[in-house]
């Protein structure tokens, strides 16, 4: 296959005017697949290196910096124009039938109670429940480290604004699309489990037992791995010549391996002759083939052989700080590969007033002012499982695209089986245990269930059948799966030469550790994410709830979205290869670059390199929180004035002052919060436009009066479940329409109609494949 010299989305233009994160990296985004991106906007960011701020240099990666302020002449060349503060407040004029495609990213949307408070991500993080389930019992929760959730904000963003130019591309109409980041973060909060089982927790890892992965140190190294569990702590004994013998009787089942400081004690304890990389090998490998991660430091991924093998480092000659190693992209794309990173460049003029043809297969224009969704027409072949493909192919979903779900019935996606239990009160108490996972329908709703077995020659046909008619196929096995099925790229280009696969992995398609199995917290060990997380003054913590399979699932969404922009207009499908670790390790680029500058980077918890003060401080009550974050110097003054200590603090001291003193200004803060509740703090400090907000704990956030206020969630009746709030949009469209009106199917729930609508088969020849094991229903 030719492979094609220039981005998929060099046909695009783009304008950012922004301050924020999140914007800057939508922006990004679209650079990196070769869009022309020109920006006015500068992020906040404060020098990272020798009076430079690598964030900014990694997020204006290969954009062009426009001298002067927004005027009509820049956007009118534009396609897109991406901003974080409200159209009107901007000093331009839009037609009414104008065709710029608009992405408006703020902290809360702008709509509902919280749509004039000020915030960024880290007070989203505090409202959106993520935030109260990191970190330790006791202590204060933690944000993600490295603007990781910013970033994803942008990259949800993008998503949203690549589907708005495919309904475009579609039907003519350009429409505007506002994206709230508490929204998207709750999207990835399990609040469906909080609602099924039981509120999340914060307890140095994930908190739902017994799914107890921790940090465990071997040498001078860290293994993230789940020792509760016994076959795992048997794995560990065998490999060091030891047996089940040896397991004390305050470790014998279960529930004693959940006090996880005995546990902890114990396996650092026992006499293993290996360090953290050389056992992450051999757990990893067969006869074990466990799911391990190895905690490495930021600087420490660039040695690593996977990354080496994948070929994701570009050596980039800066010109002030010399030569460096930048981030790769998340995946390969077959015929259109992303831009190599270039430095910000300045442009004094703007683009010329003419925009580029978007090429169609047709305009079908609406009918009647009828709403469609914006990826409504597109056809995709499900065939992921657990959280990264599900959350990948339900986020196309949510946006219009129909998903048959493929499983079979001896081997259905892993989720449905986790944890390995029915809940404790079920609507219907006969159902299957796969149907009543709150995991697995918490990111599968309004998909077909499908039953096929691969593994037989007609179930094969009759899948190859179905990608003929297909847009696009998704899958993350480990890479050798597909192709030992005889369903590679190539096979599925014989019946669909013009079909879009996407293949996401752990660890991706080549390399020593391609054939391991991975899953979020594996990822967050070995991308770095784990090194930079926990307290200033502690060892470095598992987060929460294996979040990484989230957030890696919006790139494996995204890349699938810029090979669909190329389709559209090329006409040519193309397969895409990537990996949770490299969208992992991308992710921290800009820290990536601070340790090939200076060495390793020290655990901040919640403190920022931009913004001071900015933590989490205790209110009255038991483990209640309030998270505030001082952007600007305007609103430094405004705390001090709400706190009336002014005799204490100055309310002219600028970031680098505040810098210098936050450990004092953190204490009297405190002193401040401890007498009055999170939310009583939270509107004295809004009302002075102060960023602030109370760290929601998940069940809280079920009833959280802004997302009420928007009728925010989807009320889903499963019918083995029962009835349960599932998260809403984290995005609205002006032109579309975004839907949500059936839960997760149970399994092979659809089989019977797909065999018949898709393939015109008779009730006898479907019972037929039902009683040969080919196809069938579990319900």
């Amino acid at each position: 296959m030719t492979r094609i010299e220039s981005g998929p989305l060099d046909w695009l233009k783009v304008i950012e005017v922004s301050t924020s994160i999140a914007a800057a990296a939508c922006a990004q985004q679209f650079a990196r697949w070769g869009a022309q991106v020109q920006t006015i906007g500068r992020v906040n960011c404060q020098p990272y290196y020798d009076q430079i701020s690598l964030l900014a240099e990694s997020l204006n990666s290969n954009k062009t910096l426009i001298g002067g302020p927004l005027d009509q002449a820049l956007i009118d060349g534009a396609d897109v124009l991406i901003i974080d503060k409200p159209i009107d407040m901007l000093p331009i004029t839009l037609s009414p039938d104008s065709q710029l495609i608009i992405i408006d990213i703020s902290t809360f949307g702008r709509r509902g109670e919280y749509a004039h408070y000020a915030g960024n991500e880290f007070i989203a993080e505090a409202m959106s429940g993520f935030m109260s389930v990191q970190g330790e019992r006791g202590k204060a929760p933690l944000t993600m480290p490295a603007n990781i959730m910013a970033k994803a904000c942008g990259i949800s963003a993008f998503n949203a604004g690549l589907a708005a130019l495919h309904h475009y591309q579609q039907t003519g109409v350009a429409q505007n699309v506002e994206v709230s980041c508490m929204q998207l973060l709750c999207t990835i909060v399990p609040t469906l489990r909080t609602q099924v089982d039981k509120p999340e927790a914060r307890d140095g890892g994930p908190g739902v037992k017994p799914l107890g992965v921790r940090l465990y140190q071997f040498g001078e190294g860290y293994l993230s791995f789940n020792f509760a569990m016994k076959p795992a702590l048997a794995a560990l004994l065998d490999i060091i010549g030891l047996d089940d013998s040896h397991i004390p009787d305050a470790l014998a089942s279960t529930a004693d391996r959940q006090d996880y400081a005995v546990l902890k004690k114990f396996v650092e304890g026992l006499p293993s002759p290996f360090d953290a990389a050389v056992l992450f090998d051999i757990i990893s490998a067969p006869p074990h083939s466990s799911a391990v991660g190895k905690v490495l430091q930021p600087a420490e991924t660039i040695q690593d052989p996977q990354l080496d093998a994948l070929k994701f480092w570009q050596a980039q000659q800066h010109p002030k700080l010399g030569t460096l190693l930048r981030t790769g992209p998340p995946a390969r794309l077959s015929l259109t590969p992303a831009v190599t990173k270039k430095p910000l460049k300045t442009l004094l003029a703007p683009f010329p007033a003419m925009k580029i043809e978007k090429k169609s297969a047709g305009h079908k224009f609406e009918a009647d002012g009828k709403k469609s969704q914006p990826l409504s027409g597109v056809k995709i072949i499900d065939l992921t499982q657990a959280w990264i493909g599900p959350f990948a192919s339900q986020t196309l979903s949510d946006l219009g695209a129909e998903v048959i779900k493929v499983e079979s019935l001896t081997k259905p996606d892993v989720w449905r089986k986790l944890p390995p239990k029915k809940p404790p009160f079920m609507k219907n108490p006969d159902a299957k245990v796969v149907n009543s996972s709150c995991n697995f329908n918490s990111v599968n709703r309004d998909k077909k269930s499908l039953v096929l077995d691969l593994s037989q020659a007609k179930g094969k046909s009759l899948f190859l059948d179905l990608v003929a008619t297909a847009d696009i196929v998704m899958e993350n096995y480990r890479p050798s799966v597909m192709p030992k099925l005889g369903l590679g790229y190539e096979a599925l280009c014989q019946v669909n030469p013009n079909v879009i696969m996407t293949s996401f992995s752990a660890y991706g398609e080549k390399g020593p550790y391609s054939g391991y199995r991975g899953n979020g917290t594996t990822i967050e060990a070995i991308s770095g994410w784990d090194s930079m997380f926990g307290y200033a003054d502690g060892p470095p913590l598992v987060m929460g709830f294996y979040q990484a399979d989230a957030i890696t699932g919006l790139q494996m969404a995204a890349t699938t979205l810029v090979a669909l922009m190329h389709r559209n207009q090329s006409g040519k499908g193309q397969h895409v290869q990537g990996s949770m670790f490299e969208t992992a390790v991308d992710y921290i680029e800009e820290y990536i670059l601070l340790q090939q500058l200076s060495g390793d980077v020290p655990r901040a918890a919640n403190r920022s390199k931009d913004n001071a003060p900015q933590g989490v401080y205790p209110s009255a009550g038991e483990d209640n929180w309030i998270a505030i974050s001082i952007e600007s110097d305007e609103q430094w003054a405004s705390l001090c004035k709400v706190m009336w200590v002014n005799e204490e603090l100055a309310p002219n001291w600028n970031l680098a002052e505040r810098m210098a003193r936050h450990d004092d200004i953190d204490r009297i803060i405190c002193e401040w919060t401890r007498e009055r509740t999170a939310w009583c703090s939270t509107r004295l400090l809004q009302s002075k436009n102060v960023a602030a907000a109370p760290v929601q704990t998940t069940d809280e956030l079920l009833d959280d009066g802004h997302l009420r206020s928007i009728d925010w969630w989807h009320q889903l009746r499963h019918p083995d479940l029962g009835e349960h709030q599932y998260a809403g949009f984290p995005y609205q469209f002006s032109h579309s329409e975004l839907v949500s009106n059936e839960p997760s199917a149970r399994l092979g729930q659809h089989s019977r109609a797909i065999l018949q609508s898709e393939f015109g088969l008779s009730d006898e020849d479907i019972q037929t494949l039902f009683d040969a094991g080919i196809s069938g229903e579990d319900w």
